[in-house]
């Protein structure tokens, strides 16, 4: 594989050979649908029999929250999550909910 710049998508488009799949040059993001169909042959359909109840919408909020209770600065969240969409998908840390509630004087 080539080398990557600060520019590079870490998803991106992908074209399929005989040997498997290569990084276009274009550095376009992958597409919802392709990452959909990927998703879904890669993670599930070895493990459920019944596909349709899952996609990959739930990595976005368990991959903000996760981002979000390791210290992933506010900066990056805005390359990828809007401050309401962030708001909505991150879950705050049992630890940090607590650390409220210690402030407080509870």
């Amino acid at each position: 594989m080539g080398e990557f710049n600060d520019n590079d998508y870490v998803f991106c488009t992908l074209s399929k050979k005989k040997s498997g799949s290569v990084v276009r040059k274009n550095n376009k993001a992958l597409s919802y649908s392709t990452f959909r169909d990927e998703f879904n042959r890669f993670f599930f359909k070895s493990c459920y029999r019944d596909i349709n109840k899952y996609c990959p919408h739930s990595l976005r909020s368990g991959g903000a929250t996760c981002a979000a209770n390791n210290g992933v600065k506010e900066r990056m969240f805005k390359r990828w999550l809007s401050d309401s969409a962030k708001d909505g998908y991150v879950k705050d840390s049992l630890k940090d909910r607590l650390f409220v509630s210690l402030l407080l004087g509870f």
